[in-house]
């Protein structure tokens, strides 16, 4: 607890404490999204279903509408603050997003009063993980493989366009108005006599898979003797997207991530009195994902009804319904480019553990020094596509009148990168002795 250890017996804060069969339980890439429904007060919550996405993580509410909603964090005694969080496509991630849920061996909540030793940064809570060590034994090799299918939880039902059209003389005729369709322009979408201006496409279908894979594999290796003991574990995670990509392009425009973790933790007994323990933990991401955002793709498709423009249009020319946001949703995913962004960061601590029993018994003094870097860089490749809409009647002729929306720009690459290092420092004297 905080700089402490207490019996849950005599500890009278509000805590709440979470072991490593729990943490692991269910196929997760992230140890946020692990602790869902597990610890009482404590509140998790996806913005986005985006694969490498993170979730929000509240202790018994949201404390301010404007200031940090995100608790104190303090992993294998190294606090870590919410501002240091990294920025993620313009979201905050927690620091506990990328943790492999494989490493943790306990976390512990504390909540309300029992956080103020902590000062003001632990106004929203403090979240304390500790890491597997390493313990006295035979060598221990553990691997875990994992293979996982993603759907939506929920998802809505759109009609096609027959029904659509249907419903819309309708409302129509409700309102004591002309239907807009007549029954032979039922009849021509129903029987698909004309899919270039009474198109009927099902377009969550077209774009969207129902379903993703994901995998994972961890591999850690444990043991050591009464001088020295080791935990050594490497994890891969790899989760696809929803979006249907298209074979007319070189590149991957669907969105996936991978990660890679790592972590080492040592311990050695220098004398028997003085513990050193060296902990190097990290990871390095990969995303890859359309250059226009998810909440885009989704607000083209959800506004898109299904009789306003075809696939494709029989002249080979691609359509779109409107401009901006309002783009043929095919289009905004597999025709505008993609971005790349690889992430990496390592984090290393080193604490010194002096019991001074030959002082007075009971008094030990714990010194700690960590070093965390981390940097990104994201990749941007962006184009146009030449985009175009049919006018309701055809020519003289019966071919197509088409109309140019948006025209056409070449594939362009911008770039950006930043990193940051971080330093820690702590030393404490503890005494803790019962005087009979």
């Amino acid at each position: 607890v905080a700089y402490g250890t207490a019996k849950k017996s005599s500890f009278t804060g509000s805590a709440a404490v979470i072991k490593a069969d729990k943490i692991v339980s269910g196929s997760k890439e992230s140890f946020d999204k692990a602790l869902s429904g597990k610890m009482a007060g404590v509140r998790t919550a996806s913005a986005t279903g985006d694969p490498g996405s993170m979730a929000e993580i509240n202790i018994r509410g949201v404390g301010s509408i404007s200031a940090s909603k995100s608790p104190l964090y303090v992993i294998d005694g190294v606090v870590t603050k919410a501002d240091d969080d990294m920025n993620y496509y313009g979201k905050t991630q927690s620091v506990l997003s990328t943790l492999n849920p494989e490493d943790i061996e306990s976390m512990t909540v504390l909540k309300d009063a029992a956080a103020a030793v902590y000062g003001a940064r632990a106004a929203n809570g403090v979240v304390l993980v500790n890491t597997k060590r390493g313990k006295a034994g035979k060598v221990r090799i553990d691997f875990k493989g994992e293979y996982g299918v993603l759907a939506h939880t929920k998802m809505p039902s759109y009609v096609d366009g027959v029904t659509y059209a249907q419903l819309m003389n309708e409302a129509k005729m409700s309102r004591f108005q002309d239907p807009t369709y007549s029954d032979e322009e039922i009849d021509i979408l129903r029987y698909g006599l004309d899919p270039d201006l009474y198109p009927n496409v099902n377009w969550r279908d077209y774009v969207m898979h129902k379903t993703s894979p994901s995998y994972k594999a961890t591999l850690n290796i444990s043991g050591g003797g009464s001088t020295a003991r080791y935990y050594i574990s490497g994890s891969y995670y790899d989760e696809q997207g929803v979006y249907k990509t298209r074979d007319y392009n070189s590149y991957n425009t669907n969105v996936n991530y991978k990660r890679y973790n790592y972590r080492a933790n040592v311990d050695v007994n220098i004398t028997k009195s003085t513990v050193v323990e060296l902990g190097i933990g990290g990871w390095l991401a990969m995303h890859n994902s359309p250059t226009t955002d998810s909440d885009k793709i989704w607000k083209s498709l959800s506004a898109l009804v299904p009789l306003r423009v075809p696939i494709v249009y029989s002249n080979g020319l691609v359509p779109t319904y409107g401009t901006g946001d309002f783009l043929n949703p095919d289009a905004v995913i597999n025709r505008v480019g993609y971005k790349e962004r690889s992430e990496s960061k390592m984090e290393t601590n080193v604490s010194l553990k002096q019991d001074l029993n030959f002082i007075t018994k009971g008094l030990t003094f714990t010194g700690r020094f960590a070093f965390d870097t981390y940097a990104d860089q994201n990749l941007y490749r962006t184009k146009s596509p030449n985009l175009f809409h049919a006018e309701p009647q055809r020519d003289s002729n019966g071919d197509l009148v088409m109309r140019n929306v948006s025209s056409a720009k070449p594939l362009a690459q911008t770039s950006d990168n930043n990193g940051t290092r971080r330093f820690y420092t702590e030393a404490s004297l503890n005494y803790d002795r019962m005087f009979k």
